[in-house]
């Protein structure tokens, strides 16, 4: 049943990962990013990666997308201006997701979730997602009536693993 409620959760992250993407790509260009893959995949993607703050729910969403396949999203709570640092999912406030699927086949997945609090059913990653920001900076031009871009420089580094049938873990360093 893991292998389900995962899927759920991560196609919903990577809806998310595509519209932020979308609206950094427009805001700001030099969000731009380079992930390598180690481990059971091997590969070099160009990737975005994007913080938005929500105009409503009171969050920030950090995330990071390819268009071969992968998308991570960290969602954590508006507690002031975000500032640079480490945030992890294994942070009792952060929740979200990662998954990487090259082929768009459910027998090629590798991915982690975690529930947001509160929620009825609790997941708790299996796999590792930390994003270390060195810079935070508002986008000139970045407000919209879906919140508030920022422009982010640093690092994320992932642990996925695989999800039945696939087999082995996928590590994901990315710098942006």
């Amino acid at each position: 049943m893991l292998h389900k409620q995962t899927l759920v959760i991560l196609v919903g992250v990577i809806a998310l990962g595509g519209c932020g993407r979308g609206n950094v790509e427009q805001a700001n260009a030099n969000t731009t990013c380079t992930a390598t893959l180690t481990g059971s995949q091997t590969a070099t993607l160009d990737c975005a990666a994007w913080v938005l703050r929500l105009a409503e729910g009171n969050t920030y969403t950090i995330g990071l997308a390819s268009e071969k396949g992968l998308a991570i999203a960290l969602v954590l709570p508006n507690e002031g201006e975000l500032s640079p640092g480490a945030y992890s999912i294994s942070h009792a406030n952060i929740w979200g997701g990662a998954s990487y699927n090259p082929g768009g086949s459910l027998s090629t997945l590798w991915g982690t979730t975690k529930s947001a609090p509160g929620e009825s059913v609790k997941r708790e990653p299996l796999g590792t997602v930390t994003y270390t920001l060195t810079s935070v900076t508002a986008t000139p031009d970045g407000e919209s009536p879906v919140g508030k871009m920022f422009t982010i420089h640093g690092t994320l580094d992932a642990t996925l693993p695989a999800l039945p049938p696939t087999t082995g873990a996928v590590n994901v360093h990315a710098v942006f």
